[in-house]
């Protein structure tokens, strides 16, 4: 059986198991990566594996992301191995050991205050979100969640109590994201 005739099943048998964010994730991994690469196959070599890392690696991807992919790979494998759709035989993949490193770029000290400085000289709804951000350290999901009553005008203080994040999801109309609340309470930011 071919790689991309597992899959639903293995997905739908996967859902019952674990939240639909990560649902969600190993989804976006598989159509995205897995399918367009493997979903013809129905025999998955060590040597097919060896070459697909080497593809995703020279194509940007970092090695933690190639190796989320092929756990994602080597479970829907498993799942029809188990079902007898499909015969597995453990991969030895390596992994290249020189990789350039890449530096995150960030903003310099003056560009900062620039940034913020213009920021102020501009507000509008997007550019206060900028400025917490810029000012508080608050993630975009944080940024996002963020409800007039988190804020504590008379002590300076931002109640950081939720978060939203984009999930991928195939099925309804709402489009090919939706947003989730986490709200568990994070931290406090003082302004």
């Amino acid at each position: 059986m071919k790689l991309q005739e597992i899959y639903p099943l293995w997905a739908k048998d996967k859902a019952l198991y674990v939240k639909r964010s990560t649902s969600s994730a190993y989804m976006l991994l598989a159509e995205n990566h897995i399918l367009p690469y493997f979903g013809f196959c129905e025999e998955i070599t060590e040597d097919h594996v060896q070459q697909f890392v080497h593809d995703k690696l020279n194509s940007g991807l970092s090695h933690k992301s190639v190796k989320d992919i092929l756990i994602t790979l080597k479970m829907i494998v498993k799942y029809g191995a188990k079902k007898s759709l499909i015969e597995f035989k453990e991969w030895e993949v390596k992994y290249p050991t020189v990789r350039e490193s890449t530096s995150i770029e960030v903003l310099s000290i003056s560009d900062h205050k620039k940034a913020i400085e213009y920021v102020k000289t501009h507000l509008t709804f997007r550019n206060l979100g900028i400025l917490i951000t810029l000012s508080g350290g608050l993630r975009i999901g944080e940024v996002c969640a963020l409800k007039w009553g988190d804020v504590d005008l008379d002590n300076g203080v931002i109640h950081v109590q939720r978060t939203i994040q984009r999930i991928y999801v195939i099925e309804g109309d709402i489009g090919p994201f939706q947003y989730q609340y986490n709200s568990e309470l994070i931290r406090s930011s003082k302004c």
